[in-house]
């Protein structure tokens, strides 16, 4: 969508929530476009008042606690993630969320027990088993993160994250064969990526 028809778009969605003010996917779809146009300031302002239409929408929630991670405005994305706990409790992406956070603040204990959290919801998800591994291999405790990484690829045999920090761990526990390995493995499913 070119910038031209992403302008249109975000008019003609403003309009709608005009006409139709209490209709919160409006507000998603607005959302949506600010966050394509990288207006970030905007997308926060639009779930902001969203949420005081539906103070429990959980994917608001989700979403502009993300939005305030990557600005690293961690106690405020923490602040939208416990309110998205309190509104869903079972949903593994609360507690990734917040394990991530945690991670990037250099809390292993609480981005351990939230990541731990997360799989109690869902086992099967390769991404909480890569964090798991980087936040070992962050500590260097390559023997743990090894065996994390080895479990995501039991799930996704092709999941590049864990191929490349697998053999970076094997590298530096000294076992070059075991990382030429998975680099080798890397560079056959994708020769083009530089």
């Amino acid at each position: 969508m070119d910038k031209k028809e992403l302008e249109k778009n975000i008019q003609k969605t403003v309009l709608k929530m005009a006409l139709e003010p209490s209709n919160i996917e409006h507000y998603h779809e607005l959302a949506k476009y600010y966050a394509m146009d990288n207006q970030y300031e905007k997308v926060i302002s639009v779930y902001e008042s969203l949420l005081a239409i539906d103070p429990k929408d959980l994917q608001a929630l989700l979403n502009i606690g993300s939005l305030w991670f990557y600005t690293k405005d961690y106690k405020k994305a923490l602040k939208y993630f416990n309110e998205a706990m309190i509104v869903n409790p079972s949903n593994y992406l609360v507690y990734y969320n917040i394990g991530n956070t945690y991670a990037d603040m250099k809390n292993f204990s609480k981005a351990l027990q939230f990541y731990s959290r997360a799989l109690d919801f869902t086992s099967d998800d390769p991404e909480i088993y890569n964090a798991i591994a980087l936040l070992y291999h962050d500590f260097e405790d390559y023997v743990e993160s090894r065996a994390y990484y080895e479990k995501t690829l039991s799930i996704d045999p092709d999941n590049m994250t864990a191929l490349v920090d697998l053999g970076n761990v094997s590298y530096k526990v000294f076992d070059y064969e075991s990382a030429l390995k998975y680099y080798k493995r890397v560079y056959d499913l994708a020769p083009d990526n530089k």
